[in-house]
């Protein structure tokens, strides 16, 4: 794969533009930077962003002469890869080649949201094929926020034209393919039982978390015994139902504090908290600071 990497053309492509970006999108936030013929970067960003893709949406490549992976936010579609077809719906990541044949289609009911990186070089090879062993493959991500904040970092750092931009984005991309490689299921395991299972309970946590107080709370109104809940977590999430819905609450109550509507004090007890203590303290196991320290930096 090293010399398929060191004969891929060098073209020289408008700063703005790509001929493989898709006009089939509505108010792309994207980015392209041109092949830098510099065996100093071993791993080169050409392109990212954000797309939100129009109803007729439909993409059809017999060949792409870079490496690259998409990542759906919202909406659901169809994708061919290698002859076979996967469902799309957030949370799923897919990887291509060069060579590789493919097919996008958009559902008219629920269109897609993506992210997508594109990028070449001799580590892209190495990491694609060998390392992490991504290529041509297609993944669901079971901690979905986690890539979706660095493919934003990317893209900011993308449209930048900074004296470290092009570093950073490449130091960007790896980060991110090993966070898809650390919490992605394959396809198969989508479909299991036990996943769906898990979704229905994540769904019910995410929508419930500001009535929900405790782990059994959480297992009633999933209809499940505490301990098949915990280890559907413990397959399918890096944290524990409990975990989660504290997480939810924090995010939530730091959401709540920006906006200065309440006291330290009166949003712990809305969150469920015993008092005041307990709140800050896990307010800081979530993100690292007090209450009082996140107000304070919200309101300079």
């Amino acid at each position: 794969m090293e010399k398929l990497d060191q004969n891929m053309p060098i073209i020289d492509f408008p700063t703005e533009d790509a001929p493989f970006f898709s006009n089939q999108v509505m108010s792309p936030k994207r980015f392209f930077r041109a092949v830098i013929e510099d065996f100093s970067l071993p791993l080169q960003v050409i392109a990212g962003g954000r797309e939100s893709c129009a109803e007729g949406y439909s993409i059809n490549r017999k060949n792409f002469p870079y490496y690259a992976f998409e990542f759906v936010t919202s909406g659901r579609g169809l994708l061919t890869l290698h002859k076979n077809t996967y469902d799309l719906f957030p949370g799923t990541v897919f990887l291509y080649g060069p060579g590789t044949p493919h097919s996008i289609q958009n559902c008219l009911s629920q269109p897609l949201v993506k992210y997508f990186a594109t990028f070449t070089g001799i580590r892209a090879s190495f990491l694609l094929h060998e390392k992490l062993e991504l290529v041509g493959k297609v993944v669901h991500i079971t901690e979905p926020a986690m890539v979706l904040h660095t493919f934003e970092d990317l893209v900011e750092s993308g449209l930048k034209n900074s004296l470290y931009s092009t570093k950073i984005c490449s130091t960007l991309l790896e980060l991110l393919l090993y966070k898809i490689a650390d919490s992605s299921l394959d396809q198969k395991e989508i479909y299991s039982s036990a996943f769906q299972t898990y979704q229905k309970c994540r769904d019910i946590l995410e929508q419930n978390f500001l009535e929900i107080f405790d782990l059994t709370q959480i297992a009633e109104l999933c209809s499940l015994n505490e301990s098949y809940l915990c280890r559907l977590f413990k397959r399918f999430d890096h944290r524990s139902p409990y975990k989660l819905l504290m997480q939810l609450k924090i995010t939530h109550a730091a959401e709540v504090l920006s906006t200065n509507k309440g006291t330290i004090k009166e949003l712990s007890f809305r969150m469920g908290f015993s008092d005041q203590y307990h709140f800050s303290r896990a307010f800081k196991q979530v993100l690292g600071f007090s209450p009082r320290e996140y107000l304070k930096m919200s309101t300079q």
